[in-house]
């Protein structure tokens, strides 16, 4: 059977792939099927069609999965935010777990146990922070979610995944609308609004404008409409006047309320301003944090990559004799200062501004020639996963052990493989966390040990 473009099929999904989709065969040409699930027989309309597979759209479910439930949103399936939400959760929670051991095991071939996916603790509403694109839709002014994989706005009344959603889209909404401001268009580059940048710490709410211009005009009716929903909140400018996609730019003003948010994570204070970098579930990050610190010996000086705004670091040196945090960005580090010495650890906690990868192999030569005890190097990238360069320096490195964070599991079994191709480290510990409910993304912590149990 020839398939081509508008085919109508007829299929049984044996299978749920990497973004949640699912998976069957028709003459043996895999067929991709959105919000299709394992077990069930479906009819889909043909999208795309390579050499290699299919890619068709759901059109009717003739036997449907014990697992299907009814989604909570009423944008499912068009807003590019959740993919999973038709799924019993208990099954989403399976899927991860089993897309992880795929692509470490099946793909390449790595031979380590995988543990069940850790559930979150809210499964709705636990997201703190949400960015919301502005877009005109029939002259009118709208905010929203793109649609997968465009730039496409879907609009949205509020977002059930976070409880003040709703709040923020209509005061600026409305406020839009009604002084006839105008929105960024990509094509002409002309407009004034671009996206609201919202975050919440310990019910304070932090709203940012993001514009291309600091000249806002009636920003006051702005603060009227949010003061009708909010009783203490901050409200600043952002400054992206760039045709980029980057959503933010650099430059900052603060309309309302105080500089920064003060959060608390297990005993850690921390403050954050609109570009600080926060995971977006407190509940998951507190459970990742606590397994990375649980894997850190009270001897130990540890060295944290990627260390951000040091709110691992502290939790970490709580522990630790020592903790070095390696930070590219220098308002990150100026941050993890402050983060220390909120604490009171900035004895124990020394911040360092530069490449990692050149940082790092001098920095733990130091360390040796400071102490004789054991050296932990956590990794905590973004979604590329490593630079090839801090690999190589960690190896080269020889710390006794690495505590990895992933939220890309691509990623990171590409960088385990290299970790563990020379045969000096072992795999102890893979586990997933469910950081993002009704969505296909997981989080990962994997611990690795030097074979050698020496002191080096």
């Amino acid at each position: 059977m020839d398939i081509i473009k508008d085919d109508i099929l007829e299929l049984e999904i044996t299978g749920i792939g990497m973004n949640g989709e699912g998976v069957g065969r028709v003459d043996g040409v895999v067929v991709f099927v959105p919000y299709a699930l394992k077990g069930e027989r479906v009819r889909a309309k043909v999208a795309y069609v390579n050499k290699k597979y299919v890619k068709a759209a759901l059109v009717e479910v003739i036997d449907k999965s014990p697992a299907r439930i009814t989604p909570q949103c009423k944008v499912f399936t068009r807003c590019g935010g959740c993919d999973l939400q038709h799924i019993a959760y208990e099954t989403q929670l399976d899927i991860k777990t089993k897309n992880v051991d795929d692509v470490m095991n099946r793909l390449n071939k790595l031979n380590v146990k995988v543990e069940p996916c850790i559930a979150s603790p809210k499964l709705m509403g636990y997201r703190n922070k949400l960015q919301l694109p502005i877009a005109m839709r029939k002259g009118k002014v709208e905010l929203g979610f793109y649609s997968e994989n465009t730039h496409k706005v879907i609009p949205i009344d509020s977002c059930p995944q976070s409880s003040w959603s709703g709040s923020v889209i209509s005061a600026v909404k409305n406020w839009a609308n009604d002084y006839n401001l105008t929105v960024y268009d990509e094509t002409t580059e002309k407009g004034l609004l671009r996206h609201v940048v919202a975050r919440e710490v310990a019910g304070r709410i932090m709203i940012t404008l993001v514009v291309t211009s600091l000249r806002v005009p009636h920003i006051d009716k702005l603060i009227k409409n949010l003061d009708k929903h909010f009783t203490d909140y901050t409200l600043y400018l952002n400054l992206n006047d760039r045709a980029t996609n980057v959503i933010t730019g650099d430059k900052l003003e603060l309309v309302k309320g105080d500089k920064a948010l003060i959060g608390e994570t297990l005993g850690i204070k921390y403050a954050l301003t609109p570009l600080s970098f926060a995971q977006v579930n407190t509940g998951v990050t507190e459970l990742i944090y606590r397994q990375v610190a649980d894997a850190v010996g009270s001897d130990e000086t540890v060295v944290d990559a990627y260390s951000g705004i040091g709110v691992m670091s502290c939790m970490i040196a709580k522990k630790a004799a020592k903790v070095y945090g390696i930070e590219i960005v220098r308002d990150a580090v100026n941050d993890a200062n402050e983060t220390a010495k909120m604490n009171g650890l900035d004895k124990k906690v020394i911040n360092v501004c530069g490449d990692c990868a050149e940082v790092l192999p001098d920095l733990i030569k130091k360390v040796r020639a400071e102490n004789t005890g054991n050296i932990t190097v956590v990794l905590d990238p973004p979604r590329k996963g490593c630079d090839e360069r801090v690999l190589s320096a960690t190896i080269e490195s020889k710390p006794n052990k690495i505590i990895y964070v992933s939220c890309n599991p691509a990623t990171l079994a590409r960088d385990l493989c290299v970790l563990t191709g020379g045969g000096e480290y072992k795999i102890d510990t893979l586990q997933p966390y469910d950081m993002f409910p009704m969505t296909r993304h997981v989080e990962t912590v994997t611990v690795l040990s030097y074979k050698n149990t020496r002191t080096l």
